[in-house]
């Protein structure tokens, strides 16, 4: 299992605590925080603030944010340990919404379902949203259910077969068959009873993280009769245990499967391929550093990204994607080095590159065939040497800057021709460091002391002086060159910083 390095984002960067108890992404792709003094959007750049402001009735009820649901109409329900606010992303207001028959409103828990259904968690129970009054009432005065679940629910969860797992403090596990409306209470988990939060992952297992029970995975969870689980607890022996008996979060790392679980002890990883082994991240780990230990939230984004919430750490976050780099190593006896100084890709996929002070190579990933220079007769009687640069040339033909040999000019079949000083007029010196061909099909050339241009009719111009504003540029190496939108040439330079060129080649 890979090591993760971890980043943070804190009230430097712009939150307004550092305790972060919910990050959720919407369907916009914005990522929020809902921390104890606010509620945070984060664009990828920089974070904006909601607060509450008593005078205002457009603005949050409170400030102290639990839980976070998008019902993708543009509406964020942010819920709050003063009841529940709709927020309008478009206008930027926030609307209380009323709760019917409660006796508290600290809202624990916030789904919208597949099908629209607004549902939260309260301490006195499961409660439902109801269009017609614009309130939220209990989920048996919409007939949601036959059994009243009126204990504190901390979780709810929807599953694949979009059944939903209540999750509660310590009156344990329900799970609600919205299609035959049904509503299955489980056996005590543990001594508490306790379901604080509930999680499927994408092998369809359902996982739930308790309040001093540990972690428990359910065996046939939808077959109450054949229902029996497995528990995964802190063992302060052995290092690679949970490391907290309290479950704060689950989630799992779609790249590699691994679960990932929030506790107040910091953040264990359970390996896909090592049920029961855990790699864990805290505050103590020296190998495995995480700035903060209790780890409230972990949310997997659509760009490999995993964030967490905590509580004294602000947000923190990783990137899972696995490299898409492979190595791959020019290894044969007459090139004693790694060195690869210029690629270049044909329309088939097959590379040439230069390598070294060994010149050219041929490589074709499929058949992972490597054919050296010497090996190819179009380049018979040509010394290795550096090649700093290879452009395609007139369909299939190959250009190469070499380092003291001039311009090659190579042609499949035929031998390949070679332009210095001697017999091209557009070669300044031999020692070549970029080519490039422009949208006129004018060759340049950089060298190690200055520029050439092989115009579209075949003249060639060597600039053996390049003044810009009144100041001579003596000895300019071109290292790279390039073309914008409108024309103009760009040219990177070792010692004369970057260089633009533009209007006729024969008068730039």
């Amino acid at each position: 299992m890979p090591r993760h390095n971890f980043h943070a984002l804190s009230t430097t960067e712009g939150l307004p605590t550092s305790e972060v108890q919910k990050v959720f992404q919407d369907s916009e792709g914005f990522l929020w925080f809902a921390t104890r003094n606010g509620l945070c959007r984060y664009d990828g750049y920089g974070i904006t603030v909601f607060r509450s402001d008593l005078p205002n009735t457009h603005h949050l009820t409170d400030n102290n944010i639990y839980c976070l649901a998008d019902d993708g109409r543009g509406n964020l329900w942010v819920g709050t340990s003063n009841g529940v606010n709709r927020f309008d992303k478009a206008r930027g207001e926030f609307e209380e919404i009323p709760i019917q028959n409660s006796t508290g409103k600290v809202v624990a828990a916030i789904l919208i379902t597949e099908e629209g259904r607004i549902l939260i968690g309260l301490d006195d129970g499961l409660f439902v949203y109801d269009t017609a009054s614009n309130s939220f009432v209990h989920h048996t005065t919409l007939h949601m259910g036959s059994t009243p679940i009126n204990a504190p629910v901390k979780s709810i969860y929807e599953d694949q077969r979009n059944e939903l797992w209540i999750g509660t403090w310590n009156s344990g596990l329900y799970r609600f068959d919205q299609k035959r409306n049904i509503l299955y209470t489980y056996p005590r988990l543990n001594l508490r009873n306790s379901a604080h939060v509930i999680y499927q992952d994408s092998r369809g297992r359902i996982w739930v993280g308790t309040w001093e029970g540990g972690l428990h995975l359910l065996e046939n969870p939808y077959e109450p009769e054949l229902l029996s689980w497995k528990t995964y607890v802190h063992d302060a022996s052995q290092p690679n245990s949970l490391s907290d008996n309290i479950v704060y979060d689950i989630c799992e790392d779609p790249q590699s499967g691994d679960l990932w679980i929030g506790t107040r002890s910091g953040l264990s990883i359970m390996n896909e391929t090592e049920p029961g082994s855990f790699i864990n991240y805290s505050t103590f780990n020296d190998t495995n550093r995480l700035p903060n230990n209790e780890i409230n939230s972990i949310v997997a984004d659509n760009s490999g990204n995993i964030w967490i919430g905590s509580i004294g750490g602000g947000v923190i976050y990783t990137n899972t994607l696995k490299p898409k780099f492979e190595f791959f190593q020019v290894q044969l006896p007459e090139m004693p080095t790694a060195a690869i100084r210029s690629i270049y890709l044909n329309r088939h996929d097959k590379m040439w590159l230069s390598v070294g002070t060994y010149g050219i190579v041929f490589y074709d990933p499929e058949s992972n065939v490597i054919i050296p220079q010497s090996e190819m007769p179009e380049f018979r009687g040509l010394k290795q040497t550096t090649v700093y640069d290879i452009r395609s040339f007139n369909g299939n033909d190959l250009l190469f800057a070499t380092y003291g040999d001039g311009l090659w000019h190579y042609r499949k079949g035929e031998p390949v021709k070679t332009y210095t000083t001697n017999n091209a007029d557009f070669i300044r010196e031999n020692r070549i460091r970029s080519l490039y061909i422009d949208r006129k099909q004018n060759l340049w050339i950089g060298t190690q002391t200055g520029l050439g241009v092989r115009l579209r009719d075949g003249n060639g111009i060597t600039f053996d002086h390049i003044t810009v504003e009144g100041r001579e540029l003596a000895n300019a190496t071109m290292l790279q060159i390039m073309e914008d939108g409108e024309g103009r040439l760009w040219i990177a330079t070792i010692n004369h910083g970057l260089i633009s060129v533009e209007g006729d080649p024969a008068k730039p």
